[in-house]
């Protein structure tokens, strides 16, 4: 015979303990995973979100610290387009030349973003956003350093953004200024 003990072991109507534990466990992988997916995305679009305003900062601080063209392109995609009251420049060498060429006419400026608005696209590897800007600024008028002209412009950034090597960077960015 077997005893009370075996017949019950052997009952399959009768779930183990440890089945029952492995059944939990699995039910509640399947729900951990799908929380823990859903909250490392959530993270990686705010991380992208946080890299893109850390980009806009860099981008004005060049700007703030006399315009350097090699680092001011170098916030562009290859294929990056800036589009401001002075003019379209496609791509990252003629921004860079464009920028070398009137940054002499800008002895002093100050950039104040404000109110970002950043969509990440689903993809992850695109990106649009809208700054508005108080932009502070002393102008050159003329070949002359002492006839400097100081004004306050209002503008409105909108930039395109791509993802390169896990890297954001600007493709279009079109710059309204209102002053």
């Amino acid at each position: 015979g077997r005893t009370k003990y075996q017949t019950l072991a052997s009952d399959t109507s009768i779930p183990r303990q440890t089945e029952q534990k492995q059944e939990t466990a699995i039910f509640m992988n399947d729900s951990t995973n799908s929380g823990t997916q859903d909250l490392a995305r959530r993270i990686g679009r705010l991380e992208d979100i946080e890299a893109i305003n850390r980009l806009k900062a860099r981008y004005v601080q060049c700007c703030d610290e006399g315009y350097d063209a090699k680092l001011f392109a170098s916030f562009f995609s290859t294929d990056g387009v800036w589009v401001g009251p002075e003019g379209r420049y496609e791509g990252r060498e003629a921004i860079r030349e464009f920028i070398d060429e009137v940054r002499h006419e800008l002895p002093w400026t100050f950039h104040y973003p404000i109110r970002p608005a950043i969509d990440i696209a689903d993809d992850g590897r695109t990106a649009s956003g809208t700054w508005y800007a108080l932009i502070a600024q002393s102008v050159l008028n003329g070949d002359e350093q002492s006839a400097v002209t100081d004004m306050v412009n209002f503008a409105r950034y909108e930039d395109k953004l791509v993802k390169i090597d896990g890297k954001w960077m600007k493709g279009p960015v079109i710059s309204n200024h209102y002053g």
